[in-house]
């Protein structure tokens, strides 16, 4: 490429808000690695010059040079390996320029065909671009599913993504008056310890049953449904054998605002995470958190039952013992 074209390239670059220009860049990385490299030799050559006429006057002068050569051959290798890197990078960056060139929106798995590399690989060089500001208007989108890139395009998804947020907050606002309702009518023959524990529970279902369509992620929103519905049995539970509110104190008023807490903090996370590292972490705890819990619900809706039974037991072996007394015992009542 001679250095008329260059420059048109350049000029061409400069006039594409979507894109960094990367002539300075191939400049400024090719001179880190030249000289990196230089220097690395040149202090090399040095230290093994120190070296030798030590060994030769058969004296240690010599080598109090080499740890500040050596620390200086170090830094040039650094900055020899960084600008070879850089220089790599630049031209990878240039492969996907030319292949996200005429499109505003591509899928990640479409770029890695077309640059024929891993999806994972792909991810992580789009990171770096994004974090350098090499693709200016850049946005990983659908759980890094997608790449946008153009703010028009990035501002008709958000729009997109608010229109069909309220659309399901609304419907879920019908189902939650709906089933208040019919909540507030099944509760009413309650004891009052157990309407208390019933209501307290009722009103954390229906909040988290509202906020789970602005879950995006398939995987945490399966754990959050298995969660929910856990916590509907044991509510079922409790309106059929309403002595067992006791146990259920702590589910009511500490692990379902926990559950609360978990999925406001996922959605505001999830909302603003963009390419960050450390959200999509936060994430993958939070839906750990929510599969823990879960399994704790399930456990708990087992001891129900289980000590249902158990009462059930007890009913029958005094049943059984008065009867004997009374000489009524034809046989014995067995558990169901």
């Amino acid at each position: 490429m001679n250095l008329r074209t260059k420059i048109q390239t350049m000029m061409n670059e400069a006039e594409n808000p979507q894109f960094a220009v990367t002539g300075g860049l191939h400049i400024g990385y090719g001179v880190a690695a030249f000289l990196g490299t230089a220097v690395s030799i040149s202090m090399g050559m040095i230290i093994l010059l120190l070296a030798a006429a030590a060994w030769a006057t058969d004296t240690g002068l010599m080598l109090f040079g080499v740890p500040v050569f050596g620390v200086l051959c170090l830094c040039g290798i650094i900055a020899a390996v960084s600008g070879f890197r850089g220089t790599r990078l630049v031209r990878r960056f240039e492969q996907y320029r030319a292949l996200l060139a005429d499109t505003s929106v591509m899928n990640i798995a479409d770029i890695a065909h077309g640059m024929q590399r891993t999806p994972q690989d792909v991810l992580r060089d789009i990171r770096k671009f994004i974090e350098k500001r090499w693709l200016k208007q850049g946005h990983l989108v659908e759980h890094d599913t997608a790449l946008v890139l153009t703010d028009a395009a990035w501002n008709e998804y958000i729009a997109l993504e608010q229109r069909r947020r309220a659309a399901a907050a609304h419907s879920a606002a019908d189902a939650k008056t709906a089933g208040s309702a019919a909540a507030s009518d099944t509760a009413d023959g309650l004891p009052e310890a157990a309407r208390a524990v019933y209501e307290a529970s009722r009103a954390h279902l229906d909040y988290m049953r509202e906020k789970k369509p602005c879950i995006h992620s398939a995987q945490t929103a399966r754990e959050a449904e298995e969660l929910i519905g856990t916590a509907e049995k044991i509510l079922g539970r409790l309106l059929e054998y309403p002595a067992c509110a006791a146990q259920l104190d702590t589910f009511a008023h500490y692990f379902l605002p926990s559950a609360r807490k978990l999925f406001d903090n996922y959605i505001q996370i999830e909302d603003g995470s963009g390419a960050s590292g450390t959200a999509a972490k936060t994430l993958d705890e939070i839906t750990q958190a929510l599969c823990t819990l879960s399994g704790a619900f399930e456990r708990l809706l087992d001891s129900l039952y289980h000590d249902t039974a158990l009462d059930v037991s007890s009913d029958i072996a005094v049943l059984n013992t008065v009867l004997a007394r009374e000489g009524l015992s034809g046989r014995q009542i067995n558990m169901p």
